[in-house]
């Protein structure tokens, strides 16, 4: 939790948004995170799935391209459903296929599945 708070409050969560599924149920959230240990390298791709429900967003999946994402548990997550916690899922925006193929300075997001 620490470590994810120290990526959102130093500014290296630097794109997060979404894409409505087909059946308006789901959320797919997207976002990238500059690498902690080679700024300039490319980012980390995080992807995940929000599902509606009565009770609010139940977070149905969520994955990064970091060596830990697939536990589902790694810092840059956090860092994502922390900043989804303080601004509220109103504040992201969506994101085109367009987007995708133009984020970060011509880096394609080709390891991000929806």
């Amino acid at each position: 939790m620490v470590e994810g708070e120290n990526i959102l409050n130093s500014g290296h969560l630097i794109n997060c948004g979404y894409i409505i599924s087909k059946d308006l149920k789901e959320i797919n959230i997207l976002g990238m995170c500059l690498q902690t240990s080679a700024i300039r390298d490319k980012p980390h791709n995080k992807t995940g799935s929000l599902q509606l429900n009565e009770n609010g967003l139940k977070v149905t999946k969520i994955l990064c391209t970091c060596k830990a994402g697939n536990s589902q548990k790694c810092k840059h997550i956090v860092s994502t459903l922390l900043y989804l916690n303080r601004n509220g899922i109103s504040s992201l925006e969506p994101i085109s296929q367009t987007d995708l193929k133009c984020s970060w300075s011509g880096h394609y997001l080709d390891e991000v599945e929806i």
